[in-house]
């Protein structure tokens, strides 16, 4: 009798460690899978911000405020005493992108969007058209000194930007991270305008408009719950706005842009 019911005690323990133990199995799985982030997500995105034109990728500005009021940039050539008044604008944005984890601290995005750089100046202008005598265009000067006309300075682009982002609490549902990346951006259509240091005038000139710009890009970011996230970017293009001209312009832009990711795959 004994040697009977010693192996049914020892059955009877054995399913209930095998019971115990898929227990914490399936609690460890469940506490495990909401410790790490999703492998793959689709999402949109949409940012507003400021952009800001320097006369070169490095320069100290101050600002101003005009006679129509808007606060504006003042940089003073270091060679001359001319100084040229350039325009804070918006930049507007909207886009679809992709985002993957390598590990639990670092993921990649890639996006596809559309980006509108916009600033309006009030000049004077020419009452006649120039003729440029090396290419043969016509153009229109424009001067700083008047507020009889609003020209409107407008790029639109297709941009696609790839950022690599470090995640400092991968344990959290709610997630901080940091950014850092580049961007390619073609311009469908470029009406900004050149400035000339030499005579204190702006112009448009059509041949000398750059279609191609890189970008870097760095900012910080908050994830919620794998569903929402705010950034703060900083960009800088290192291509600048026109070619063949004596002072080069340079993009900077600061943007809040707000994500929604459309689903999860591990």
């Amino acid at each position: 009798a004994d040697l009977v019911i010693i192996p049914l005690l020892l059955n009877t323990d054995f399913k209930k460690i095998i019971k115990s133990n898929q227990l914490n199995k399936n609690e460890f799985a469940k506490k495990f899978s909401t410790k790490i982030a999703a492998q793959k997500q689709w999402f949109w995105n949409a940012s507003i911000g400021i952009v800001q034109t320097k006369q070169t990728l490095f320069n100290s500005q101050k600002s101003l405020v005009n006679s129509s009021g808007a606060l504006q940039t003042s940089q003073t050539f270091s060679n001359d005493s001319t100084t040229v008044i350039i325009p804070n604008g918006i930049a507007l944005s909207g886009g679809i992108g992709f985002s993957k984890n390598f590990n639990r601290h670092w993921n990649y995005t890639i996006a596809l969007q559309y980006k509108l750089l916009q600033s309006t100046q009030k000049l004077s202008k020419d009452t006649v058209n120039n003729i440029n005598t090396t290419t043969d265009n016509t153009f229109i000067n424009y001067y700083p000194g008047g507020t009889t006309t609003k020209v409107n300075n407008t790029m639109h682009w297709v941009q696609i930007p790839i950022l690599l982002q470090y995640t400092f609490n991968p344990k959290s549902s709610n997630q901080w991270m940091f950014n850092i990346g580049s961007s390619v951006a073609y311009s469908l259509y470029n009406n900004w305008l050149i400035l000339d240091k030499k005579n204190n005038s702006y112009y448009h000139n059509k041949n000398n408009n750059n279609h191609l710009f890189i970008n870097l890009q760095t900012g910080l970011s908050f994830k919620y719950k794998q569903q929402y996230s705010i950034a703060l970017l900083a960009e800088k293009s290192i291509t600048p706005i026109h070619k063949q001209v004596a002072k080069k312009q340079y993009f900077t832009q600061l943007s809040l842009q707000f994500s929604k990711f459309l689903n999860t795959k591990k």
